[in-house]
């Protein structure tokens, strides 16, 4: 499944961003992101939850784009996500609903996209009222507090930070790029920027209903990964004309420096890290950063 998911995110970048070299380094990226290796290997929901949330992403925007077939290839992929984790497909699918209204949205695509919600909720009646979905989302509202939320949201956005996606990293870049571009009579344009925000705000969407949940798992953000690894690729890919020597550093920043050690005040590797797994250098801290 972690192969299949490295080819299915190759196939979503190249139809979202008609760029064949952004999709091969977005696919690059995942297979180099130690997080996403560290649960893909594991005997558990972390592989599908992964490949499910690529076609859902896939999809989504095929049904934004009026493609045939990209309803019913939601409804699928949804479903295939709810069987991996049904607190993970409520959070995607608050962040495809935030991603929609904000940037996207067209009255007919709406009733589109809540058809593909619905369903896949009608066609798993029985396993909501088998996991008390309801019973269990009445505690966690009750126990909700703008305390509480802000702690879970900081500890979320924290993690993601130093494990999964540089934010300030990506801010860096887009920084660099219009200093770099400054004065150019026609600068190269930022690679489908609507197709990147919409990333931006499904992640987003996702960390805000984890954030209302009454624990702080990050486990629930791995289906995450693959729309980090696109907006980190884009941000590359869009650096690249700009100055090819920064746009080369800033990749080997995203891929090879261990950002917890930074903070920690040192330097270190993580997919180094995970080569030398079984030798003198464990990947312990991020192995908790994400365990229960």
């Amino acid at each position: 499944l972690g192969v299949l998911s490295i080819v299915s995110l190759y196939i979503l970048g190249v139809s979202l961003f008609r760029d064949q070299a952004l999709a091969l380094l977005a696919a690059a990226m995942l297979v180099l992101s130690v997080p996403f290796l560290l649960h893909v290997r594991q005997a558990r929901y972390y592989a599908i939850a992964v490949l499910a949330t690529i076609w859902v992403l896939y999809f989504f925007f095929a049904l934004l784009r009026d493609r045939r077939g990209a309803l019913l290839g939601l409804v699928l992929a949804m479903t295939v996500l709810f069987h991996s984790n049904y607190l993970v497909f409520f959070a995607t699918a608050a962040g495809l609903g935030l991603a929609f209204v904000a940037v996207s949205f067209d009255p007919l695509a709406a009733l589109r996209l809540a058809g593909a919600g619905v369903a896949p909720l009608a066609i798993n009646l029985s396993s909501l009222a088998i996991f008390d979905v309801g019973g269990k989302a009445s505690y966690a509202i009750a126990g909700l507090s703008v305390q509480s939320f802000a702690v879970r949201a900081w500890g979320y956005l924290f993690r993601i930070e130093l494990y999964a996606c540089s934010v300030v990293l990506l801010a860096a870049f887009v920084g660099a790029r219009a200093l770099l571009t400054r004065g150019r009579p026609r600068p190269e344009g930022w690679p489908a920027p609507r197709v990147c925000v919409s990333l931006a705000l499904v992640a987003l969407g996702h960390v805000l209903v984890l954030s209302a949940a009454p624990f702080l798992w990050v486990r629930y953000v791995v289906g995450l990964f693959p729309a980090f690894a696109l907006l980190q690729a884009a941000a590359i890919r869009a650096l690249w004309p700009a100055n090819r020597l920064a746009a080369v550093v800033g990749c080997a920043l995203l891929l090879f420096v261990d950002r917890a050690d930074l903070v920690r005040g040192s330097l270190g590797s993580a997919p180094a890290k995970y080569v030398d797994e079984t030798g003198a250098v464990p990947i312990t801290d991020m192995e908790q950063a994400f365990a229960p």
